[in-house]
């Protein structure tokens, strides 16, 4: 019998493997920033850190930035079931908090990004991540087609504004608590999420 078709009869056992392996690949990218920063990272040390085969490397993955924007993914689709009611009631555009809650917690692998060209990697794959969230959000929320301002346009500005509050709090050392910050984004945006979702005349 061939391993295709082995394979088709077993598919949730291929699939946690899979997820084992892509786990596995994850972590060790993880573990490796933080010894030797982003930049200095090959892809080959992954594969030996994460113990998988080169070719099952490839089967998930096409480069060590993939793997990054992967596993950034992953994690706002985590934080993505948080926040989504803020403490007035409206609704959030994004899952703001919970990501700046987390972040606070991992401070030594913001600093092992920072050494280089992985945080401006970082800044620019949040940017897009967090606009798929914010866009799926507005029409969640009820925002149409008939909106003033294109959802897409919305939810880029939406994803922007928060990275330049973002990058301002890391810069300066997380000046305020994530609290502070959510709230200082939230004021800030709503006026204009409402003003660009609202019928267009």
């Amino acid at each position: 019998m061939s391993g295709n078709s082995r394979a088709s009869r077993h598919p949730a056992k291929v699939d946690r493997r899979a997820r084992r392996s892509r786990d596995a690949l994850k972590s060790a990218l993880v573990v490796l920033v933080l010894e030797k920063g982003y930049d200095r990272v090959t892809m080959r040390e992954i594969i030996e850190r994460a113990d998988v085969a080169r070719s099952t490397f490839y089967e998930h993955f096409r480069t060590k930035e993939d793997l990054f924007a992967a596993s950034f993914a992953d994690m706002v689709a985590q934080l993505a079931d948080h926040d989504r009611v803020d403490p007035d009631g409206a609704p959030t555009v994004l899952p703001a908090l919970a990501f700046l809650r987390h972040v606070a917690t991992q401070t030594g692998l913001l600093r092992a990004f920072g050494r280089g060209r992985g945080l401006h990697f970082l800044y620019e794959r949040a940017r897009a991540v967090f606009a798929a969230v914010a866009l799926e959000r507005l029409r969640t929320a009820g925002a149409g087609p008939d909106a003033a301002v294109r959802l897409e346009i919305v939810a880029g500005w939406i994803a922007g504004s928060f990275l330049a509050l973002f990058r301002w709090w890391i810069e300066r050392r997380m000046p305020c608590t994530p609290e502070r910050l959510d709230e200082i984004f939230r004021t800030l945006v709503r006026p204009g999420v409402k003003a660009a979702t609202e019928p267009s005349a």
